[in-house]
């Protein structure tokens, strides 16, 4: 006979006339339970939640490669434009307040949008919101040949962009789509065609930057491209509210109410945010790598394109900033790999922690750089890009795994909102600092916000035993582990 419990395959034995009784029962034997789909990924079983097809999963990951292209492309075409003779041509000695302005309207205008959005994401379903979110970025890039000045016009595309993208990355299909058992490796595939996402956003930009398109043009040739690969990949999205139909979750009493009020449910969620560690660290997490994202691209840029003094120079700088971003995107493609298979086996801390040390040093040696190809720019590339794809994996990892699942929408907004704060932060206090301290400034502001970050990590971790809960758990599965084993052997013997 063959017997399947969850997470057990017992090879089908032959049966005889003289063998014919099954197992004996056993409290620690589960009943047999129809499983998960699952697909093979990477010689490992990546298991989908029931209802999920693998088409549907594909198109979740294109998902994930449209939105960090959409975000890349436009991240490193704006200090280009912004600084470009030819279209805004502000002045480099102000560049970096220019930039901040930008950059406070934008998020002020998303931190009022979000939590909207992730009310919206769970009552309107997923392919609403994504269409919704990928056209609002096309027509935003559609508008940048049409402005003549910075503020208000280009500001107006730009929030335009911004919230179109964010729209499309608050959407979870990752966490509807796939089984806790294996959101540790789904987390780390979902990074890794992230990191490719960005890395062909850089090779996109280069690309056209090679072809001799206008920077203007450039936006117009993304805007489309966005919308018509957002809309194809719509038909393998999975429609309708199938998110609905989970489990509730009675550890923390929150149930499903589609009438709640945005507040009302915002409210909730940030209880829940605030009584769970592994949640708050997720936050840190999300805030760094948004703050990590805005100095790689826009601040990486104008250090580079500060060096300027003729128009070959601009030539020169604009190729090195793209070789510098493909650098940091490859080396991250490669890491979200990494550690996105190991996080299933190991004690997320043990990657947080080393890998906020080692970014911690990447950009405190950076900000001794003085010139645009110096070694230790080289240096700050190749360990942050080592890093923070660790960090990374583990903050998503942790969120994907401790959200409700009737409050993903709105933890996501949330988690988003807050962690909007270091982008924010930096945006601001870096970009003034690089007018008028020096260049290298934002790369000494992140640093201290690494070191602020790695202390609170380690205060919530000890405070909330996070330490013993993850030595709990791996007793726990050690625990079952051998239970398997003495079932399997009795299973055996008894057929």
């Amino acid at each position: 006979m063959e017997l399947k419990p969850i997470g057990l395959e017992i090879s089908k034995a032959p049966t005889s006339s003289s063998t014919t009784s099954n197992p004996p029962e056993s409290p620690a034997f589960p009943p047999y339970e129809e499983p998960p789909k699952g697909i093979s990924i990477l010689q490992n079983r990546l298991v989908l939640n029931p209802g999920i097809t693998g088409l549907n999963y594909f198109a979740s990951l294109i998902h994930v490669v449209l939105v960090m292209f959409s975000h890349t492309v436009t991240t490193t075409l704006q200090p280009l434009i912004l600084l470009d003779p030819h279209s805004f041509n502000i002045d480099k000695r102000t560049s970096g307040v220019v930039l901040a302005k930008l950059m406070l309207v934008q998020t002020v205008v998303k931190i009022l949008v979000t939590p909207f959005i992730g009310h919206l994401i769970d009552k309107l379903g997923r392919r609403t919101v994504i269409f919704s979110g990928a056209a609002i970025c096309c027509f935003g890039y559609l508008l940048v040949p049409f402005q003549t000045s910075v503020f208000p016009g280009y500001v107006f595309s730009k929030v335009l962009v911004a919230n179109g993208g964010n729209i499309m990355n608050l959407t979870p299909l990752n966490a509807d789509y796939i089984h806790d058992s294996t959101k540790g490796k789904a987390t780390g595939i979902s990074l890794a065609l992230g990191s490719a996402g960005q890395f062909l956003g850089t090779l996109f930009v280069a690309m056209l930057l090679s072809m001799k398109f206008t920077l203007p043009a450039m936006h117009v040739i993304t805007g489309l491209t966005i919308l018509g690969v957002a809309s194809v990949n719509l038909l393998g999205v999975k429609g309708g509210k199938y998110y609905m139909n989970e489990r509730r979750n009675t550890e923390d009493g929150i149930e499903r109410m589609p009438k709640e009020k945005v507040m009302k449910r915002l409210k909730e969620g940030f209880k829940v945010l605030c009584k769970n560690g592994w949640l708050l660290i997720s936050l840190t997490i999300n805030t760094l790598a948004r703050a990590d994202y805005y100095l790689v691209t826009i601040i990486f840029a104008l250090y580079v394109k500060s060096y300027d003094e003729t128009t070959e120079d601009s030539v020169e700088s604009n190729h090195l900033i793209t070789k510098y971003q493909n650098l940091y995107f490859g080396l991250s493609l490669v890491g979200n790999l990494i550690y996105g298979q190991i996080l299933d086996k190991i004690n997320a801390l043990k990657i947080i922690i080393p890998t906020m040390g080692t970014a911690i040093m990447a950009y405190f040696l950076g900000g001794f750089a003085d010139a645009k190809d110096s070694s230790l720019l080289l240096t700050l590339i190749l360990f942050a890009g080592m890093s923070m794809p660790g960090m990374l994996n583990a903050g998503n990892y942790l969120a994907i795994k401790n959200y409700p699942p009737a409050m993903r929408g709105v933890l996501g907004s949330l988690i988003s909102i807050i962690g909007i704060a270091g982008y924010l932060f930096l945006s601001t206090v870096g970009g003034y600092l690089f007018d008028h301290w020096g260049r290298s400034a934002p790369f000494w502001v992140f640093a201290c916000m690494l070191t602020a970050s790695l202390t609170g990590v380690l205060i919530i971790a000890t405070r909330g035993k996070l330490f013993k809960e993850v030595k709990s758990e791996k007793e726990l599965v050690k625990a079952q582990d051998s239970e398997d084993e003495v079932i399997t052997g009795s299973a055996s013997s008894s057929i």
